[in-house]
């Protein structure tokens, strides 16, 4: 498993804040640490392997945290776009990387989706903050709702 700084101080400061919002509230290790486990046995479930490419765009969040963690548990290929592209330039990156899961703020969907058919690599899209998305895309939440936080990454979900 490659380093994971987050899990690193989750398991020896679980209750230090981690994340302190101005407008929201206070993340602890512990909780952005279970958040990067779920989203790591979600992008599992959702067929990702190593090495494929996992982007996010968007403004300042602590969503880019916890997809770059996940992603380095899952060892993939982590691309943080400018949220200031074109959309022309977001296809083109998309392409160029073969990008195959975009995580995005909700202000760049509709960048990403006037581009996203000419994107063939790009198998799932996830925006965190928007509910009223494009068909084809899924919420962030929705994605982590039922998988379990523990780290062993072996496609299980919770049990109701």
């Amino acid at each position: 498993m490659a380093m994971d700084f987050l899990a690193q101080h989750a398991a020896r400061q679980p209750g230090r804040a981690a994340v302190v919002l101005q407008d929201g509230p206070t993340l602890t290790y512990a909780e952005l640490d279970s958040e990067a486990n779920r989203l790591a046995n979600a992008m599992l479930d959702l067929g990702l392997q190593s090495l494929d490419k996992c982007t996010t765009v968007g403004y300042n969040s602590p969503h880019h945290l916890v997809v770059g963690s996940a992603s380095r548990r899952l060892v993939l290929v982590s691309l943080p776009m400018n949220y200031r592209l074109t959309p022309e330039e977001i296809e083109y990156q998309l392409r160029h990387s073969d990008t195959r899961i975009l995580f995005s703020g909700p202000e760049q969907v509709d960048k990403v989706e006037q581009v996203a058919t000419r994107c063939p690599e790009l198998r799932h899209k996830v925006a965190w903050g928007r509910d009223d998305l494009p068909p084809g895309w899924r919420r962030f939440d929705d994605l982590v709702l039922d998988f379990v936080s523990s780290p062993a990454f072996a496609h299980r979900r919770q049990e109701n």
